[in-house]
């Protein structure tokens, strides 16, 4: 316990003292000033009771008893005021500890989002991030509870030796069943963690207006209902086993403390009785034998309470250190030009067993549009997120220019690229928001971007024009856009980046055929000075790219431009008949 106590408190200590010194300060002036409010009150009160039974003046009388009250009043006014800017400090302090965690989350590797183990680390950190404020508030306590034991070791030592060393050993028990009821319940809590994240998804997402639809249509309500009551059903169950924890821990302290407190009473009453003791003595000595008790509990519990929370801290450690080393310095300088080219390139998803990818080698250059087609599943978006770096190859290397992709700082890399992902996300914003970001931008800019994704005419029809906020539960009269237009708005942010290398994955496919021509023709006027690649559904975009990849068999089996492979007759031209055909079919109909 000594040793996780310590480094616990040593991780705590120079964090706080990292994001907010006054904190501690204040904490520590708070612990003073309860040991002053506590050694006041007793002396104050054994020099009143004194001058009471010795017959002192009135006046004399009256002094007493107003710096007794003078004192006390100065000493919690004192710690009210500190505790009122200890509070200000230390909401502050956790806000830039979920700051730095929340900066940590979006910067984690991409893959490692999606690993169970992480995740569960991630939904950690609503317990984790009281860490540092817990244990410096815990160590206040300890130091204010060692004063005062200190001081009421001292006083009590000229009762008696003997009744320091019973309060010693019944509290040191009652210390032991508070350590491992701590312990319990904290190993609870990390059990419940999965459990709670899996209850918290399943409300998210049975309240969501795009889940709504589907809710009612296919009367989903009491599948949810069920599902989250099961899921429910678990958390009460690890609830109820903490609570019964805590119980069994209250009922042993307090019958231990009833205990410790009737014998010093006891003791300190029969040297009333047998006139070894004054009045004013035994008020003292019965006020001091509650505040030993009471502070060493505290000292004893609050070093528990730090040690208890290393499990946590651990978690924190191994969250705080997941790699997320895209962000390090620029190694390589970036390039004018760009020329991205995969070598040799296997690909399997972390903790598969199956390359989704094989021996893949593709040029994409400068003014190149390049289609990737092929049946779902076949690889085509694992291509884009390999470009993205949101993965690392297998084997093989993917270079730009060729260095190796890597090499390059990311947050300089990714600056060449603008995606528009099948899965895109639009942030809560307004329309401004979105495509500016955290760049500087004309409004005119932003609307030629809008006018190249065919959405700049809805967009200035809109009351608030580019100010418009997107979805309704923002709270700022915002408004809900179709598939289609969100994906028109993605694609403007795309146009707005201004990136060498242009991605799309299925990024028109809730888009209506005429608003994809005007998109396509807008894109083949800019075409020359960026390098497209193209994954579709809708196999007639192949038909006006430089370069067609085939991919089957998860691995490229036929590359080039639409004509040459339609000649070959081969997989391509099979599934573009197919689609031709269809089309024909409902054109003749």
């Amino acid at each position: 316990m000594l040793s996780d106590g310590i480094k616990v408190l040593k991780y705590s200590l120079s964090m706080v003292w990292r994001l907010r010194k006054s904190y501690l300060f204040l904490r520590i002036l708070i612990a003073l000033s309860e040991v002053g409010e506590t050694f006041w009150g007793i002396l104050l009160l054994r020099v009143l009771i004194s001058d009471i039974t010795a017959g002192q003046a009135t006046g004399k009388i009256l002094t007493d008893a107003v710096l007794l009250c003078l004192g006390e009043v100065f000493f919690k006014g004192l710690k009210i005021i500190l505790s009122w800017m200890a509070s200000t400090g230390y909401i502050k302090m956790n806000d830039m500890f979920t700051a730095n965690s929340l900066k940590k989350k979006m910067k984690l590797k991409y893959f490692l989002l999606e690993s169970p183990d992480v995740l569960n680390k991630i939904g950690n950190l609503w317990r984790t991030d009281g860490i540092v404020s817990n244990s410096v508030e815990q160590l206040c306590i300890f130091i204010s509870g060692l004063f005062i034991f200190a001081g009421s070791i001292s006083i009590l030592s000229s009762l008696n030796p003997v009744v320091v060393v019973l309060f010693v050993a019944i509290t040191a028990a009652n210390s032991g069943i508070t350590k491992r009821g701590i312990r319990n319940t904290n190993r609870l809590d990390m059990e419940k963690t999965p459990v709670d994240r899996r209850r918290n998804y399943y409300l998210t997402r049975s309240i969501r207006a795009e889940e709504g639809k589907d809710v009612r249509i296919f009367q989903l309500n009491e599948y949810y209902k069920n599902k989250i009551c099961a899921v429910n059903n678990k958390v009460i169950e690890y609830e109820t086993k903490k609570e019964k924890e805590n119980l069994k821990m209250r009922l042993a302290t307090d019958f231990l403390g009833g205990v410790q407190s009737f014998l010093l009473y006891l003791y300190a009453t029969l040297e009333y009785i047998a006139g070894r003791i004054v009045i004013a003595d035994f008020f003292m000595y019965t006020a001091t034998i509650g505040k030993l008790s009471s502070s060493f509990e505290r000292m004893l519990t609050a070093f528990q309470r730090i040690a208890a929370q290393r499990e946590q801290m651990d978690k924190l450690e191994a969250y705080l250190k997941l790699p997320d080393d895209i962000y390090t310095e620029n190694l390589t300088e970036m390039p004018k030009e760009c020329k991205i080219e995969f070598k040799d390139v296997s690909f399997r998803y972390p903790n598969t067993d199956r390359d989704i990818l094989k021996h893949v080698n593709l040029t994409i250059e400068k003014g190149e549009k390049v289609s990737v087609v092929g049946k779902n599943g076949a690889g085509k978006s694992t291509l884009i997120k390999l470009i993205c770096r949101f993965y690392q190859p297998t084997e093989g290397e993917i270079t730009l220019n060729g260095r190796n992709i890597e090499e390059y700082s990311y947050n300089e890399y990714i600056r060449m690229i603008s995606p528009v992902f099948q899965d895109f996300q639009l942030i809560p914003f307004t329309i401004r928001d979105n495509l500016q970001l955290d760049r500087e931008m004309e409004d005119s800019r932003m609307l030629e971007c809008l006018e190249k994704a065919d959405v700049r005419e809805r967009v200035e029809r809109l009351e608030q024009g580019l100010s418009t906020y997107i979805g309704k539960g923002t709270g700022y009269n915002g408004i809900d856009m179709s598939g289609g237009e969100k994906q028109k708005i993605a694609l403007g942010r795309m146009y707005a980046k201004d990136a060498p290398v242009l991605l799309f994955d299925e990024a028109t496919s809730a888009v209506d055929p005429i608003s994809e021509d005007i998109i396509f023709k807008n894109l083949n006027q800019i075409g020359e000075q960026h390098a497209v690649v193209f994954i579709s559904h809708r196999m007639s975009n192949a038909r006006l790219s430089d370069k067609v990849i085939f991919i089957a068999n998860n691995c490229i089996e036929e590359c080039g431009k639409h004509e040459e492979l339609m000649r070959k007759g081969g997989g391509y031209a099979e599934l573009f008949r197919m689609q031709e055909q269809y089309y024909t079919d409902v054109t003749t109909v």
